[in-house]
């Protein structure tokens, strides 16, 4: 019999945003096969409607239409946890929680799991961890959850070295992110084809967007034969469209602003030769993945979560706090380009994060945490 798992995300796909948390659509669909899923969307700050996954029962609750004042805050927050608890309490009883974010929710949800008598797992995304571990009061709270948890589950194993620089002194597990490698299915023309590089993602400084259209100015100074694609928006919008028309770069850069969905990212990964992804950091580097998985090769950063996917064979590894280091890796790339072979990119990527591998190790946890003999709090090794 599949365990009865109730699911209460951090972040989740709603009406008004529907690449917010999108990868927890893509975790419970992974999940599906291997146990019963129920989903409890709780936010205090937020009244609308969140995206439904086919299959599954959702249940939301929202306490205030928006923030109110600092003042009244701290008490609003504590009401909404009382109320999240007490409204939980009214759900069918599970046989495992599975928390994501433990800043927010981890105090009410490990009591909730106390009630019950079942145990919950954590899985954390929030980085850099310093978000959490510089807050004195939000980082007990969430070292007080961690302490009763059956599990705890970062995205990436650099969130791990955080997280225990940080004193948190708990067994840690990472488990990365779903893939979805169906719809990021394996591209049909040969890499070299369309001679187009692609930065696709959010526009703030740290994701490395206006870096890297200085990167491809310095080379395209030279004679570089290839264009770029930026697609995205954010706070560098602005700046990179001033720097396109400043340097006269019309006819070698094409600037796609504005959110993307994922099957736009499908077309832009099927149509350009490799991506580039210079970001300072990530917790795990979801968009880099996406691309592997149509065969993509990446010029990516060289530090932070995607190091728990990247190899010589599926991407070449840069500095992203320099532009030189940048220009350079994009240079090598295109100089490389007939040595990675996408069929061989995917495949890795389908082996360790596709939806069936990455649903069957989250059972497999899952499982050894309820079957256990020990304490129903101990972590799986």
């Amino acid at each position: 019999m599949k365990p009865r798992v109730l699911i209460i995300p951090e972040n989740f796909p709603t009406e008004h945003n529907p690449v917010a948390g999108i990868f927890m659509k893509d975790q419970i669909r992974a999940i599906q096969p291997f146990a019963e899923v129920t989903v409890l969307n709780s936010n205090p700050w937020y009244r609308g409607v969140y995206e439904s996954v086919e299959g599954v029962k959702s249940f939301d609750f929202h306490l205030f239409a928006k923030k109110p004042s600092p003042l009244f805050r701290p008490l609003a927050y504590a009401w909404w946890a009382n109320r999240s608890l007490a409204m939980a309490m009214k759900l069918n009883k599970p046989d495992i929680i599975h928390l994501h974010g433990a800043s927010m929710r981890g105090t009410w949800v490990y009591k909730l799991a106390e009630k019950w008598n079942v145990p919950f797992v954590v899985t954390e995304h929030t980085g850099p961890w310093s978000a959490i571990s510089n807050r004195p009061m939000i980082f007990k709270a969430v070292s007080k959850s961690f302490q009763k948890a059956a599990g705890i589950w970062p995205v990436s194993n650099h969130l791990k070295k955080e997280m225990v620089e940080s004193g948190i002194d708990v067994q840690i597990d990472p488990l990365g992110n779903p893939v979805d490698t169906d719809l990021f299915s394996l591209r049909a023309a040969p890499l070299a084809s369309s001679k187009r590089i692609l930065f696709v993602g959010r526009l703030d400084p740290f994701k490395g967007g206006l870096k890297t259209l200085k990167a491809f100015h310095q080379l395209e100074k030279h004679g570089f034969d290839y264009s770029l694609t930026i697609a995205g928006d954010g706070v560098e919008a602005d700046a990179i469209q001033a720097y396109i028309d400043e340097n006269q770069l019309q006819d070698s850069v094409f600037f796609l602003r504005g959110e993307l969905d994922r099957l736009e990212m499908k077309a832009l990964f099927h149509d350009v030769s490799f991506l580039v992804f210079p970001s300072e950091f990530e917790s795990y580097g979801l968009v880099g993945a996406e691309a592997m998985a149509t065969g993509l090769p990446v010029v990516l950063t060289d530090r932070t979560g995607p190091l728990d996917y990247a190899t010589t064979e599926n991407a070449i590894q840069l500095d992203p706090f320099s532009i030189n280091s940048i220009a350079q890796g994009i240079k090598e790339m295109a100089n490389r380009l007939e040595a990675f072979h996408p069929d061989q990119i995917r495949k890795d990527i389908v082996s360790r994060f596709g939806f069936e591998a990455y649903g069957r190790e989250i059972g497999d946890r899952y499982r050894d945490i309820l079957s256990s003999t020990r304490d129903p709090k101990t972590i799986r090794k």
